[in-house]
């Protein structure tokens, strides 16, 4: 009886003890901290001027190392009235400071000697200057200048400055690119196109049908189907006569696609082209727009279909005029 005795009591003290080393482990709970402040990083002048300054030089943000990553900001940053350069990305002011309202340049004249200079460091500033000032309307003058300038530099970043005009003040500057005697810089003056959504691109591509660089044409080409929702019939009729296979294909493909009474009327007359691939490509591509029973290509049966027919397909199965809709 004793002996069971000692053996409950030797458990019962066995328990005990791993209780307690149980509790003992156990962590504290942690007591509530008071709520702080955050406190903005101090900005301490560096060699040679201020911190801020030395940053921007760097590309870094106010507040942070010049070459560093800026550390994330708990308020959205305010981007700064001056538009970029294409290419170039906005720059940030720092949470709670306003962008400067005023230009850093007092006028035209002073914007067209910081970007005529030799200072490259003030070129750079009047040009972001000046692309702030074309969003705005202003500042076109100085643009015109600098293609009309010798300098090929100058004539390249007035080429990067087109976007930031509105779209109706664009077409003068193409035209006058189409003009340059570098192929490369006509190429990228016609390719500036593809940004127009509003204005008619006829103009800059009759001009470019001139053109004898191999590039250059090609983008042309590119532009009839890219412009298919363009009414660019003037262009289409003096591509189907043009020298250039690409530009004659591509043409007859967009008076084919916009299916309307004039592409029909203009298909015909090209029913006697003197290219055969245009002659033959006109006569098939009539008769899948209009279903004619006219298994030939000739003109005048093609002319006596479209008098009796053309009130009815035109009522009943034409596409709408392209850029009417």
């Amino acid at each position: 009886m004793k002996k069971n005795n000692l053996i409950l009591i030797a458990f019962a003290v066995l328990a005990l003890a791993i209780v307690l080393i149980v509790v003992s482990r156990r962590p504290p709970a942690p007591k509530p901290e008071p709520a702080t402040t955050a406190v903005a990083p101090e900005i301490t002048p560096a060699a040679g001027g201020v911190a801020r300054e030395a940053s921007k030089a760097a590309g870094a943000q106010p507040g942070t190392a010049p070459g560093k990553a800026a550390a994330p900001q708990t308020a959205t940053a305010i981007q700064s009235p001056s538009a970029p350069r294409l290419g170039a990305a906005a720059g940030a002011v720092a949470p709670g400071v306003k962008a400067p309202k005023e230009r850093k340049f007092a006028g035209e004249d002073q914007l067209r000697d910081a970007i005529f200079g030799l200072d490259p460091d003030k070129r750079e500033e009047a040009l972001t200057e000046l692309a702030g000032m074309l969003t705005e309307g202003q500042g076109q003058q100085v643009l015109k200048e600098m293609f009309e300038s010798d300098k090929k530099d100058l004539q390249e970043e007035a080429l990067i400055l087109i976007p930031n005009l509105d779209e109706q003040y664009r077409m003068p500057y193409i035209m006058t690119g189409l003009d340059n005697a570098d192929p490369e810089f006509r190429l990228e003056s016609l390719s500036q196109l593809r940004d127009l959504a509003e204005v008619d691109p006829s103009p800059a591509m009759t001009k470019a049908l001139n053109d004898q660089d191999p590039n250059v044409l090609e983008e042309l080409s590119d532009l009839f189907f890219y412009f298919s929702d363009k009414p660019i019939y003037d262009v289409a009729t003096l591509g189907l006569k043009h020298k250039n296979e690409d530009i004659r294909r591509e043409a007859l493909s967009y008076l084919e696609d916009t299916h309307t009474p004039r592409s029909v009327e203009l298909l015909i007359d090209a029913l006697t082209s003197e290219h055969k691939e245009i002659a033959e490509g006109a006569g098939d591509a009539l008769r899948f727009m209009t279903n004619a029973e006219i298994e030939n290509n000739d003109r005048d049966a093609w002319l006596a279909w479209w008098k009796a027919n053309k009130d009815r397909w035109s009522s009943e199965e034409a596409s709408a005029e392209p850029g009417s809709e």
